[in-house]
């Protein structure tokens, strides 16, 4: 009997058992092997899994099915409880692995953040991420070369840039063909500075739906030598 319910998967209840089936397991009871008289059982079945079984026995009047039904549906009541523990320390585990993966990409991301930072820093250039209509995003960059105060570059626009119609223009067509062809733009200007005049080369590549993101060089020096390399030779040459 008292495996019958798991054994089948199926209810079951009988008031009169079999001479074979009347004893409890005496480790069962704690005690010598007792008989019984009337015998209910209902298995735990949660998806397709043999969870355990809910077992009662001698009763003062004789088990109908009335019982086993109320048995079955307790049985359902077990599985849906066991089911939300089982629920809640996957849930709990997945939640701490989700959070420990989280905790280790965020590491790594701040990582991989400080060397490109430190890596940036390095470089000479300035670099300005920009939208589509030549409001500036952020910056990296200082001193001379920076034609706009340091606390006003966010937010300013090209436009009030104190640098000629022609070059804005230039600037604002690479930035449209940027945005909209996705393919990076390299080009050269010039501006007149105090300190005379000076040359740039700029590279811009798309960085979102309507960003840029361009890094300026001075190439005022290797300009010059060009030009001095093109005297030179011109001078050779009507020698």
């Amino acid at each position: 009997l008292w495996g019958r319910a798991l054994n089948t998967g199926k209810a079951f209840y009988t008031n009169f058992p079999e001479d074979g089936d009347s004893q409890f397991p005496c480790e069962l009871i704690g005690q010598r092997k007792a008989p019984i008289k009337s015998f209910l059982s209902s298995p735990l079945v949660g998806e397709e899994e043999l969870l355990g079984h809910i077992a009662v026995a001698d009763s003062t009047e004789p088990y109908i099915h009335r019982d086993l039904e109320a048995v079955e549906r307790l049985a359902a009541l077990f599985v849906m409880t066991i089911r939300h523990f089982r629920s809640q320390a996957e849930l709990k585990a997945y939640r701490l692995d989700l959070e420990k993966r989280v905790e280790e990409r965020t590491a790594e991301l701040e990582s991989l953040n400080r060397r490109y930072r430190a890596f940036l820093d390095a470089m000479p250039d300035l670099m300005f991420q920009l939208d589509i209509d030549g409001n500036f995003i952020d910056y990296k960059g200082s001193g001379e070369e920076l034609l706009i105060p340091e606390d006003q570059v966010v937010g300013f626009n090209l436009s009030d840039a104190p640098i000629p119609g022609h070059v804005l223009d230039l600037i604002m067509e690479k930035i449209r063909q940027t945005v909209e062809t996705g393919a990076t733009q390299t080009f050269e200007y010039q501006l007149q500075k105090p300190s005379g005049l000076r040359y740039y080369e700029a590279r811009m590549v798309k960085c979102g739906p309507g960003d840029v993101v361009c890094w300026v060089r001075s190439i005022t020096e290797r300009k010059k030598h060009e030009e001095r390399l093109a005297f030179t030779q011109y001078s050779v040459d009507h020698m």
